[in-house]
C-alpha cells in the first residue's frame, strides 16, 4: 500500500507540472502548420532524439523508452524511472529575398515508469504528439464598388494566426516472461486532447479622404477529444553474452474523430453570434517497426513508421494546392560508451550518441512533398546512481525554395533529465 501511495503521488506531481508547462504562447513557429493539425512530433525522450528518435526495438532496465511500451516489462524491480526534457528551438526561414528566424522554449516530455510486479511494468507518457504555431501578414490593392457612385481603391492588410496542436496522454503496460525472457508484450490507452486557435484578420484602408477603414476578423476554435489504443511487441533474435539483436513493433489502428469548430464573425459595425460546426476527421493508422544490435559498448538502431494520411483532412483555408499524403519515416542511430563500469574515467561512462531522421510529411503543396532531413548528435552524462542528463543538438531543413514555398532551417538544443529511483523509495521504515 506505501508503495503505491508513492507512485500515485509522484503520477500526480508529473501531471500537474506538465498542465502548468503547457503555454499559452506559441511553442513553434512554421508556416506549414497552417494546415492539418500542424507538424507532426515524435514521442522519443531527449536521449533518444539524439539517435535520430529511435526506440522501437530497445529496452533497458533503468531507461524509460516512450516508443515502444513492450519495453515497460523489462523494468528493473523496486525502482521508479521518471524521464523529462525542455527544448530550445530557433528556426531559419527564407522565401526570396525575405529571411526571418524565430526561437521558442517548450516542454518536451514527461515519463515515468514503475514496476507492478516481476516482469510487469506500468508507464505513463506526455508529450505533444503535434504543434500548431504560425503568423503571416502580407498586403495588396482592391477596388471597392461598394459606393454607386464612385469607385474607391483600397489597401487591404490581412493577417493570418494560430497556435495550439494536439497533446498526446499515453498510458501503457509492458510484460515480459518466460524463462529466457525474449518476448516482451505491450498496450496502451492513448488519450488525444486537440485545442487549436486560429485567427484571420483583413484591414481595409481606404485612400478617400473621409471614408473610414473597416476590419474583419475570424476566429477558429478547433477542439476534438479522441481515446485510441495500441498495441506493442518486442523480440530477441539473438541474445548471448552481453549482445543481442532485437526487433519491435508497435501498431495503432485507425480512428474517425468529430472535430468541432466554433466560430467567431466581427467587424467593425458588428459582431456576428457565434456557430459551431462539426467535421469528421480521420486519423492514420499508425505503424512502427524497428530493429536494433546492441552490446556493453556500442548500440545501432534503425526504426520506420508509417501512417495513411492521404485523403484525411487539411482543415483550415483548404486550396487547390495543398493535399494529404501517406506520411513516411526513417532514423537511423548509434550510440557508444567507452566503458559504462570505469569509476575512475568519468568521461569513459558518458554515452556519446550521433543519428539521422527523414520524413516526407504529410502535406504536399502543388505535388510537393515538404520533406524533412535532420542530423542529430549529443551525450549522456551519467549522475548519482543510474541516474543522468541527456544534451541533444539537431539542425534539420523542411521544405524547398521556390517563390511561394518557404525553407526552414531550423537548430534545436534539448536538455534531458532521467532520474532513478532506487529500493529505498519503496522502503516503509519501522521504529522498534
Amino acid at each position: 500500500m506505501y508503495r503505491l501511495q508513492k507512485i500515485i503521488l509522484i503520477c500526480s506531481l508529473s501531471v500537474v507540472s506538465v498542465a502548468k508547462a503547457q503555454p499559452s504562447s506559441v511553442s513553434i513557429f512554421s508556416p506549414y502548420t497552417f494546415y492539418g493539425i500542424g507538424v507532426l512530433a515524435t514521442d522519443a525522450t531527449i536521449a533518444q532524439r539524439a539517435m535520430g528518435g529511435v526506440g522501437v526495438a530497445d529496452y533497458d532496465s533503468v531507461r524509460i523508452n516512450p516508443r515502444n511500451v513492450a519495453s515497460y516489462g523489462r523494468v528493473a524491480r523496486n525502482t521508479m524511472l521518471l524521464d523529462m526534457g525542455v527544448a530550445v528551438m530557433s528556426c531559419r526561414q527564407k522565401c526570396g529575398n525575405l529571411r526571418k528566424v524565430n526561437n521558442t522554449v517548450n516542454l518536451s516530455n514527461v515519463s515515468l515508469v514503475a514496476p507492478i510486479t516481476k516482469g510487469v511494468g506500468l508507464g505513463l507518457d506526455i508529450e505533444p504528439r503535434s504543434s500548431v504555431g504560425y503568423r503571416v501578414k502580407f498586403s495588396s490593392s482592391r477596388i471597392d464598388n461598394s459606393d454607386i457612385e464612385q469607385f474607391a481603391e483600397q489597401d487591404v492588410t490581412y493577417e493570418y494566426s494560430g497556435q495550439g496542436g494536439v497533446t498526446k496522454w499515453s498510458l501503457g503496460a509492458g510484460f515480459c516472461s518466460g524463462r529466457d525472457r525474449r518476448l516482451s508484450l505491450g498496450a496502451e490507452l492513448i488519450l488525444l486532447n486537440c485545442s487549436i486557435t486560429r485567427e484571420g484578420i483583413a484591414r481595409m484602408s481606404s485612400l478617400i479622404e473621409g471614408k473610414s477603414d473597416e476590419t474583419t476578423s475570424v476566429i477558429k476554435s478547433e477542439t476534438f477529444v479522441k481515446l485510441r489504443v495500441g498495441v506493442a511487441l518486442q523480440y530477441d533474435l539473438f541474445s548471448l553474452n552481453g549482445k543481442r539483436l532485437t526487433v519491435g513493433m508497435q501498431f495503432v489502428p485507425r480512428a474517425n474523430v468529430k472535430m468541432s469548430t466554433e466560430t467567431e464573425i466581427a467587424t467593425s459595425l458588428d459582431t456576428l453570434p457565434n456557430f459551431t460546426e462539426i467535421q469528421r476527421v480521420r486519423l492514420p493508422a499508425e505503424w512502427r517497426i524497428g530493429i536494433g544490435w546492441h552490446n556493453r559498448q556500442v548500440a545501432l538502431e534503425s526504426d520506420c513508421e508509417w501512417q495513411r494520411w492521404k485523403k484525411s483532412f487539411v482543415g483550415e483555408a483548404v486550396s487547390a494546392r495543398i493535399a494529404t499524403e501517406n506520411f513516411f519515416l526513417w532514423a537511423v542511430g548509434v550510440e557508444f560508451t567507452p566503458k559504462f563500469n570505469d569509476v575512475r574515467n568519468y568521461w569513459n561512462r558518458v554515452t556519446y550518441r550521433v543519428g539521422f531522421r527523414y520524413d516526407n510529411g504529410y502535406i504536399s503543396d502543388s505535388g510537393r512533398r515538404l520533406r524533412l532531413r535532420m542530423v542529430s548528435l549529443g551525450i549522456e552524462m551519467p549522475m548519482k546512481q543510474m541516474s543522468s542528463c541527456s544534451l541533444t543538438l539537431e539542425y534539420g531543413r523542411r521544405g524547398f525554395e521556390s517563390d511561394l514555398i518557404i525553407k526552414e532551417n531550423f537548430l534545436n538544443f534539448k536538455i534531458g533529465l532521467s532520474l532513478y529511483g532506487t529500493d529505498g523509495w519503496f522502503r516503509k521504515l519501522k521504529y522498534k
